[in-house]
Formats: structure tokens, C-alpha cells, sequence
């Protein structure tokens, strides 16, 4: 089977690493059938993004699922201007002088379908002290160790776009996948059963045929749009529509953070990511109650300089109605787009390929029914997308009410069901996955309990009266401080982020 993938960048080259990592494992089995891929990308259109973030998942699949393609997580650090991210710092957001963090790596300790060690911490200290990742996040500590050999620890990355599309394109090369330099002008659909048959480049005028086709072309989303894709707006439910990506240098005194921030501001928030050699950030707003310059005044006060815009950018923040239509599947920004918060694209890329992969690619499609897969796709994807925009739309729910945007956010912003009902259970108990429609929610349950606690929903009062509930009131105290005598003893070989960071960076300058 040919399989075209329309569109470079992180989400096209991420596209074409799985399908080779299916590949490799069909010739394992000796199964077939062996794809054949293809990615059209245009050198003509640029990538937008002045940095960017990830969750746990993307770590896991560089590091585990492409094993086989030759790539190791140092190779990728390296190649790529990565930094380690352990979470996210939330700055402002429940009132001007508040911030909380919000660990990569939730919890794990579960009993009665509560997690024991987030209503410990929560009840007797510092929430985030509940995950390893958090406890590390906290004092600055990496989850590398100067032997260079990775503890427990979970982590991501932060990362500069541009590079990973060109170091997972340079791994898929490797791999035999065909790479074409050109704009798609024209499609052409089989007249009988609507499936796209070929595209039309422009200049050359080449025809490209496909049995299979991927649209990783982002917002322009260039074969979807054809095919007829309906639009499931959010902007009734997430308050932000523009962003304004920049570039901020290092100062001298500077050392590379573990974390994202993310800062609020009068009329949205700004993130700042750190890669390698600078800072990736941005302002994501509502033209509501602001415009693109007066929103670049307003940051350029707070933070107390200048800025130069890449480009203002304006979104429509929702999905696709169905993402799979005929032959064509609509992947990354040209499937969904929410907002950089939580860095959901990338996560939901994967999981978008992962379901491709495994119901689709890995199956015998000759016997079983395609428009059965389809639909199943679609209701999965749908489904996860919606669960990440509740997510978001939690993190508005907020005390502020300094501004105009703040004041919409907490009194008039569209609520979904999700969000109302975690908010009211939040009053009572905490929370635990029987209170998700999936097993374990978007990003994880225990993100949900973070924000919640972050922003006042979840107190220690709410901690103290569901352990007494479950009549564990008693012991939380000794197993917070068990909690805090372990991690102080797993961390104790670790390294800072600024150490793994020069470590690295002396091993490609030829130091010891």
C-alpha cells in the first residue's frame, strides 16, 4: 500500500517515523502488507513556531518506540536543541502573586480508586511533592544522574521545531521514505466511491497517486478541506483566538529551567520555553478585549522589554468533524487545534497515529470492514480532543477578575459538562478516574487534580475530609514524610538541569 503524507514539520516527519516503525515490525512478523511512504512538503512554507513543548508520551516514543529506527534520547537531545522538561510552572493565574506546578508525571499510588500520595502531600505539604518528577521539578534537579544513566524520572522535552523536523526527516530518509519538495495544487477524486486517487504539484505539474493519504499540512489543511471536513468550533468554549510568537535571548546570569511557563496576563497568558540556545516564547490572547499591538505593549511592560513578533498569528481554536473521510486522514493542527497550553498537539498526533497504526495498519483490511474502523477512529479521536479541550478550558477557571478577559472567563465563558461537573465534586472530594468518561482522561486524571489544586478547587480541607472518609486521615502525615525520605534519596546522585546541560553540550565540543 503507497501512503502519501502531505506536509513536513514536527507532526508530517512524526507521521512518517511510525509508519516506518510499523514497517519494521510487519518484516519482524513477516507479515505484510509493507508500506510505502511518501512525504510533499513545500520548502516555501515556513514552520511556524518559536518553540515548543511536549508531554510524557512524546519522551516514551523517542525513546522506546523508535529504538528500532536507530535513535537514542541523547542523539536527540543533541540533534535537536532539546532541554529536559519535568512540567509546567502556572504563574499569575489564579491572581497576580500565585503560581503553582504541574509535574509531567502524575502520581501513582492508588488505593479505593483515590491517589493516596496527592491527598498526602496535598493535606500535610507541597502538592507536587506527590510525583518523583514533581519533587525533582521543585528543586531544580534533572532525572539524570552524572553517570548519564536515566533514574525513574520521568520527563520530556522542550525543542525548537524547525530541528525535529529535520532530524526525524533525516531518520526517515534512512528508512527509504520518499521526500518531494512542492505545493499541491488540485486534487482529483475517484468519481464513483469519492476516495482521493492523485494530486496535481504545482510548477511541475507531476501527478502523485496514493492508495492512502495523511494531511499534515496544518491550518491550511489542504486535502481535508476538499473533502468536504466539517468544523467543530470551541470559541464559545476557549477564550483565546490570536498569538504572538517571539524570540528572547539568554542573559548571561540565565540557566535552563526544567519547565514551562506559563504566565497570565491581562488578556490571555505567555509561554516561555527553553531550548538549547534560547528562549521559544509567546503571547496567546483575545481579540475580545485586545489587539495585536496593544497585546505586545501590554507583555513588553511586564516583562520589561522589547519584543519582535515573528508573526501575529489568528486560530479558531476546535476539530475536525470527522478526521478520517474516504482515504484521507486530517493529522496534527490540520486535524484539531486547541492552544499551546498543556501541549496537547504533539500527545494528540501520537495517540492519532497509535489508533491508525494499530486498527488499521497492523490489521488485515481485506477482512475487516474499513467503514468500521473509520467510524471507530472518529469517535475515539473526537472524543479525546474534546477531553483535552475541557482540560484547558479548567485552567480560565479562575479567581481573577482584574480585567475585562478575566472577569468572561469566570462569568461568561461556555462551560462544558466535564468542567461543571469537576468543579462541583471538587467542593466535596477529591477526584479520582471513576470520574472520567475514559479510563484515565486526556492527559491523565492526576493533571486535573494538579489544576484543581493549583486553583483553589481541591483544599487541604477537601484532602483531610476524603482521607478520613477512607479512613486513612491518620496516616497521611507519615506518608508524606515517607514520601519526601524517598525522593530525597532517589534524587541524591541527580543532576541539575544546568550540569546535564553543560555535560552535553562539553561532549560535542570534545570534553571530558
Amino acid at each position: 500500500m503507497k501512503i502519501v503524507i502531505v506536509g513536513g514539520g514536527t507532526a508530517g516527519w512524526l507521521t512518517a517515523a511510525m509508519i516506518v516503525k510499523t514497517n519494521t515490525i510487519l518484516k519482524k512478523q513477516g507479515l505484510q502488507p509493507v508500506y510505502d511512504i511518501t512525504v510533499i512538503e513545500s520548502s516555501n512554507v515556513p514552520i511556524i513556531g518559536a518553540g515548543e513543548g511536549s508531554t510524557g508520551l512524546f519522551q516514551e516514543t523517542i525513546v522506546s518506540r523508535f529504538k528500532d529506527l536507530g535513535i537514542t534520547e541523547l542523539d536527540f537531545i543533541n540533534e535537536t536543541g532539546a532541554t529536559l522538561k519535568m512540567g509546567i510552572r502556572l504563574k499569575d493565574w489564579n491572581g497576580i502573586g500565585t503560581e503553582f506546578l504541574s509535574p509531567i508525571q502524575p502520581s501513582d499510588t492508588f488505593k479505593y480508586n483515590i491517589d493516596l500520595n496527592f491527598l498526602s502531600c496535598l493535606s500535610n505539604g507541597n502538592v507536587s511533592d506527590a510525583s518523583f518528577c514533581g519533587y525533582l521539578l521543585g528543586r531544580d534537579l534533572s532525572s539524570y544522574n552524572f553517570d548519564r544513566i536515566k533514574t525513574t524520572g520521568h520527563h520530556s522535552y522542550h525543542f525548537d521545531a524547525h530541528k525535529v523536523g529535520k532530524y526525524l526527516k533525516s531518520i526517515c530518509i534512512k528508512h527509504g521514505v520518499k521526500n518531494i519538495d512542492g505545493e499541491i495544487t488540485s486534487l482529483n477524486r475517484n468519481s464513483l466511491n469519492g476516495n482521493l486517487e492523485s494530486v496535481t504539484l504545482k510548477e511541475t505539474t507531476e501527478v502523485i497517486t496514493s492508495d492512502f493519504w495523511i494531511d499534515c499540512s496544518g491550518f491550511a489543511r489542504v486535502l481535508v478541506k476538499p473533502m468536504g471536513a466539517g468544523w467543530v468550533s470551541y470559541s464559545n468554549q476557549l477564550p483565546v483566538n490570536g498569538a504572538i510568537p517571539f524570540i528572547e535571548k539568554y542573559e548571561t546570569t540565565d540557566k535552563v529551567k526544567l519547565e514551562t511557563l506559563a504566565w497570565a496576563q491581562p488578556n490571555g497568558w505567555m509561554w516561555r520555553i527553553p531550548t538549547e540556545e534560547r528562549y521559544g516564547s509567546g503571547y496567546v490572547f483575545s481579540d475580545m478585549f485586545t489587539t495585536a499591538d496593544k497585546a505586545v505593549d501590554e507583555l513588553e511592560k511586564n516583562i520589561g522589554k522589547k519584543i519582535e513578533p515573528i508573526k501575529h498569528l489568528k486560530f479558531e481554536t476546535g476539530r475536525l468533524e470527522k478526521f478520517w473521510i474516504k482515504n484521507v486522514i486530517g493529522m496534527g493542527l490540520a486535524g484539531s487545534f486547541l492552544e499551546p497550553l498543556e501541549a496537547t498537539s504533539i500527545h494528540t498526533t501520537i495517540i492519532q497515529l497509535d489508533t491508525f497504526c494499530h486498527h488499521f495498519l497492523y490489521n488485515d483490511i481485506e477482512t475487516i470492514s474499513v467503514d468500521t474502523i473509520r467510524n471507530k477512529y472518529n469517535t475515539h479521536i473526537g472524543q479525546l480532543v474534546d477531553e483535552f479541550r475541557d482540560l484547558i478550558q479548567l485552567h480560565y477557571m479562575t479567581n481573577r477578575e482584574d480585567t475585562d478577559f478575566w472577569k468572561f472567563c469566570k462569568y461568561s465563558l461556555q462551560k462544558t459538562d466535564s468542567v461543571k461537573y469537576v468543579l462541583e465534586v471538587s467542593k466535596h472530594m477529591s477526584l479520582s478516574y471513576l470520574d472520567f468518561d475514559s479510563s484515565h482522561g486526556s492527559a491523565g486524571w492526576g493533571v486535573w487534580s494538579w489544576t484543581l489544586a493549583g486553583l483553589g478547587h481541591l483544599t487541604k480541607e477537601t484532602a483531610d475530609k476524603t482521607l478520613k472518609n477512607f479512613c486513612m486521615y491518620d496516616d497521611s502525615k507519615k506518608a508524606y514524610e515517607q514520601i519526601i525520605k524517598n525522593s530525597k534519596i532517589k534524587s541524591i546522585p541527580l543532576m541539575s538541569s544546568d550540569e546535564f546541560m553543560k555535560t552535553l553540550w562539553n561532549k560535542k565540543l570534545g570534553k571530558r
